[in-house]
């Protein structure tokens, strides 16, 4: 092949790259980003033999710049790419069934049907884990230590992960994947339509107040306890299956949920409907 050809070649090979950043997902962009930069030193190795070795090199440097420029935004849109934030309907605050009667049923389960939760299900459930009951003070459904309210609540569905706004009552998208299996060890998981993921973010607490990072560590683990526990009142109270879980394997978790050091993984916690309801 002349330089010529292999010229024309590499450019006809730059043109189906910027093809793929376009029209494929990360994984497969960052692939062919490879297979670039590859053929472009087997080019500059040929060229260097036939004397055109720099003006080569400039055209690939030009090409590159813009090629990884266009990878590193798109990668960088990429996690929320097919997501749109979801605006839940307004939670029912009224109704279900009496706070005695709902203590003697609450209890944990591992045995889970597929079936989805309905849109207002799924909003009364994250409203009376962390939903806000007091507007005019921004006050939660659960307390919160010294209402430093660090707790972010993560909401993982088939279509991927979501970040929970109580202020607004709607999930936020973070990422285009489906992380149920991730958020435990247990094989349900992978199959349980809701799986909450409770976040703390340390960087919200005692800012500049000089508390000891264990001091953090407790008073998360006892907000957690609380919002958990609202979410097992409220299965109870709807005929619904929970359990929350420790076995995370928490260090790969929060990389694939794109955390901050600030923020650590607490607890998971099984949303769905029993797979065999117990006969009334």
């Amino acid at each position: 092949m002349s330089a010529c050809e292999r010229e024309r070649a590499s450019y006809r090979f730059c043109l189906i790259g910027f093809y793929m950043v376009l029209t494929t997902g990360p994984v497969l962009v960052i692939r062919k980003v490879i297979m670039f930069c590859v053929n472009g030193c087997f080019n500059i190795h040929y060229l260097r033999q036939e004397g055109r070795r720099n003006i080569m090199l400039r055209k690939l440097i030009k090409v590159s710049c813009v090629t990884i420029t266009v990878l590193f935004a798109f990668t960088a849109l990429a996690g929320a790419e097919d997501l749109k934030p979801i605006k839940l309907v307004a939670p029912e605050m009224t109704g279900g069934r009496p706070l005695m009667e709902v203590l003697k049923d609450r209890k944990s389960m591992r045995n889970f049907a597929k079936t989805k939760l309905s849109d207002q299900t799924l909003s009364n459930l994250l409203w009376a884990a962390w939903g806000i009951n007091r507007p005019e003070q921004n006050l939660h459904t659960a307390p919160s230590a010294s209402n430093q309210q660090e707790i972010d609540v993560y909401v993982t569905l088939e279509k991927g992960l979501y970040l929970y706004e109580p202020k607004s009552h709607e999930l936020k998208p973070v990422l285009a994947k489906d992380l149920r299996a991730a958020t435990g060890t247990q094989p349900f998981v992978k199959n349980v339509p809701v799986n909450l993921v409770y976040v703390a973010d340390h960087g919200k607490m005692y800012r500049n107040r000089g508390v000891p990072k264990e001091t953090k560590k407790f008073y998360s683990a006892a907000n957690v306890g609380y919002i958990s526990q609202n979410v097992y009142l409220f299965c109870a109270s709807e005929g619904l299956g929970t359990v929350v879980r420790g076995l995370v394997d928490r260090e790969s978790l929060a990389k694939q949920m794109k955390l901050r050091s600030e923020q650590e993984v607490v607890l998971s916690q099984s949303v769905g409907y029993p797979k065999n309801p117990a006969k009334k």
